[in-house]
């Protein structure tokens, strides 16, 4: 068999000069365009003479209205490039300060709510956990303590740091003292006195394995979270001494204390209110639940203001505290799973929050204009023409019309019978993915009715992808398994592609041409030939020294990127050069994501990263630039005895004309000549020819290509 890959058009080999981010993300060739970084809600905060809320959601925060505190409204949104942790709010410049996780320390203007600014961003060398601010200084947890001279918010600088001996997670000031809650090591209680030369003036450390992770200090005490809530006398700062545990009903999160009430975000418990006049014998009074996790709280008036992960805000009436009761709430956008483009739309499979569609037109302020509320957990989505395909795990199939992307409604549902994870749509034909119910074909001609027409088990299928009359189906465990589809009613496994044992799972595949891309949860993409779909054979490895996981792969003209854990702990994306597919090598890499990548989609040479609990983001402009210097088309042609086989791949609809030439240079026959639209495409022709050397011309969008082949008979 001749299997032949070629480029069309050219570049120079010449290194280009990479580009360059801000300290704390490092990246090569791979420059970030913009993101849409809502989801889950750990962190808030209340601006009280304003009546503001700022809600942490993933990576962004939210501006509310509570004017009328059970009637919130959206007045404004900040995007960051992390995952809001914690907020502190200063009322006197109306300044936020976000600890942005992965993202640094973000400091923002919101005197304009509807308008914020961000003023600037500080990096440290590890991820901002926790911050709060007293004067002109920011105390940032980081894993230490470091002290930031913020009077010029615009250029904030380091100006003295505490590595504490566990690991700073929270960070509380009162006067000269910052109190710590330090992981295994309990509380730390250091003299900010001298902010450029802080030291440890006392300690409590339980010497066991629970983690402190938040801090409240009231009175002549100190309440820390470690799942349950110790108190702590530190009326003597330098002997500080435990006075109770109190075991609540849920996972302690975080403390609110005023005067003789404790309030607890309580994890799975809700928002629980504890009796603490005697903090030796703390006597709960009352809770309310909430419907996921309550992760943070601000106490404002008769109101407790709830960061509720997945659950959003809630707003509950404390007036009572013997019966605290929710009076409203505002929901946020769930987990990103993955997220398919279109023109100038996104599509994001957002988990339990459905379908959500998003404004692409501006890369640097995508906004929300769709939202359809599934009934399952919308796990991934394809779309072609005015139609949305949700899978939707337990609830299967969902059919959206988006023609108007601002009111999409669902038209039709088929209920498939395992967890519907991942889905191909070609033709009137829905491949799905189903875990342990293996592949399911639905037949979508009528999406008002779609309907089963076959099946093929597997262990457990978590991605798929379709090429003509062949299916390649991943499955977690047992590899790749290829089947052919033409009749769908009836497909059939002719080859499969059985990993080392030592690549562990595969976490995602993509077809580009006559190769499949096949990723590993270890550190390995392998490069398969499917040319011959009943005998893949592989064509080579690709693995580095800073890949630990591999989570995606998405193959596009010249270039697979790859979703990826590194062994610095780090999410990054990676773009490698497939020209050659048997010799890969790294193009470029942007390395800092927000973690609980799930998902990676390229699009017009952009990369689209589904970020979990962070919304999603997009990378591009230098590999876009060098791929449309490349004219952004490929084909690889094989010949076997008479017969030629061609695929390649269109950015765009385009005429495509292909011409077989005999060794004098005259035209023996036009073998295409037709209007075609984007995506890859392959077709076969059997030839009646005499045997010799012959020159396949393509010609497509305005860029012509001549490759040999030998054909016998």
């Amino acid at each position: 068999m001749l299997w032949i890959s070629l480029l069309l058009g050219s570049i120079s080999s010449q290194a280009t000069e990479p580009f360059r981010t801000q300290v704390g993300f490092d990246s090569l060739n791979v420059n970030f365009l913009g993101n849409w970084p809502f989801g889950y809600s750990y962190a808030v905060t209340v601006d009280t003479l304003r009546n503001l809320v700022f809600l942490g959601s993933g990576g962004g925060v939210y501006l509310l209205d509570i004017t009328t505190p059970d009637s919130p409204s959206y007045t404004g949104k900040i995007h960051t490039r992390g995952m809001v942790n914690a907020l502190f709010y200063d009322g006197n410049t109306q300044i936020l300060y976000i600890a942005d996780d992965i993202g640094g320390l973000e400091i923002w203007d919101v005197s304009n709510p509807v308008s914020p600014q961000r003023l600037s961003v500080y990096f440290t060398t590890s991820d901002v956990l926790d911050v709060w601010v007293a004067g002109n200084y920011a105390y940032v947890a980081d894993g230490i303590l470091r002290i930031l001279e913020v009077s010029d918010p615009v250029s904030p600088s380091e100006v003295g740091s505490y590595d504490t001996d566990g690991y700073a997670y929270a960070v509380f000031i009162r006067d000269t003292l910052a109190y710590i809650a330090d992981g295994y090591s309990g509380l730390r209680i250091i003299n900010v006195s001298n902010p450029s030369s802080p030291s440890e003036v006392g300690y409590y450390d339980p010497g066991t394995w629970d983690v402190a992770d938040e801090i409240w200090i009231a009175g002549n005490y100190a309440y820390l979270a470690y799942g349950d809530v110790r108190i702590i006398d530190v009326s003597d700062p330098t002997s500080p001494v435990l006075v109770c545990e109190y075991s609540t009903s849920g996972n302690a999160k975080h403390v609110w204390v005023v005067d003789t009430l404790m309030y607890i975000a309580d994890g799975d418990g809700g928002l629980g209110i504890v009796n603490i006049s005697d903090p030796s014998s703390p006597a709960v009074l009352g809770y309310c639940d909430t419907p996921e996790s309550a992760e943070e709280l601000y106490l404002y008036g008769n109101r407790a203001y709830v960061a509720d992960e997945e659950g959003g805000l809630r707003i509950i009436d404390v007036s009572v505290p013997a019966s605290p009761v929710e009076t409203s709430y505002c929901e946020v956008p769930g987990y990103t799973r993955n997220v398919f483009v279109a023109g100038t739309y996104a599509y994001v499979a957002n988990g339990f929050r459905g379908l959500r569609i998003l404004d692409l037109s501006d890369s640097t302020s995508i906004d929300e204009i769709g939202h359809y509320d599934t009934p399952g957990y919308a796990y991934d989505v394809f779309v072609i023409d005015t139609l949305a395909y949700v899978v939707d795990g337990y609830a299967g199939l969902r059919i959206v019309n988006v023609s108007s992307p601002s009111s999409p409604f669902e038209i039709g549902y088929y209920d498939t019978p395992g967890y519907a994870n991942k889905i191909f749509v070609v033709d009137t034909f829905a491949y799905i993915a189903d875990a342990d119910s293996g592949l399911r074909i639905v037949n979508v001609v009528n999406p008002t009715n779609p309907s089963e027409i076959g099946s093929f088990p597997s262990e457990y299928a978590i991605d798929v992808v379709v090429d003509s009359i062949y299916l390649y189906l991943g499955d977690l465990d047992s590899g790749v398994i290829i089947i052919d589809v033409s009749d769908p009613s009836s497909p059939v496994k002719i080859g499969e592609y059985k990993p080392p044992s030592y690549l562990s799972h595969v976490s995602g595949i993509s077809l580009l041409d006559s190769c499949l891309y096949v990723a590993y949860g270890a550190d390995s993409l392998a490069i398969l030939d499917v040319s011959d779909p009943s005998s893949p054979a592989v064509i080579s490895y690709y693995t580095d020294n800073n890949t630990f996981l591999i989570n995606d792969v998405f193959a596009y003209q010249n270039y697979a990127y790859l979703l990826v854990f590194t062994w610095s702990f780090n999410e990054a994306v990676k773009v490698i050069d497939i020209s050659d597919p048997s010799s890969p090598l790294l193009a470029g890499y942007y390395e800092g994501l927000p973690y609980g990548g799930a998902n990676v989609f390229v699009y017009d040479y952009r990369a689209y990263v589904a970020c979990g609990e962070a919304g999603f983001q997009t990378y591009g402009e230098y590999l876009e630039v060098v791929g449309r210097k490349r004219k952004a088309e490929r084909f690889c042609i094989f010949g076997v005895g008479s017969v030629i086989s061609l695929s390649f791949s269109l950015s765009h609809a385009t005429r495509v004309v292909v011409e077989l030439y005999d060794v004098a240079g005259r035209k023996a026959e036009t073998l295409l000549d037709k209007y075609m639209e984007a995506g890859r495409h392959r077709m076969e022709w059997n030839l009646s020819i005499p045997s010799g050397i012959y020159f396949v011309k393509l010609s497509l969008g305005g860029v012509t290509s001549t490759k040999k082949v030998i054909m016998i008979k």
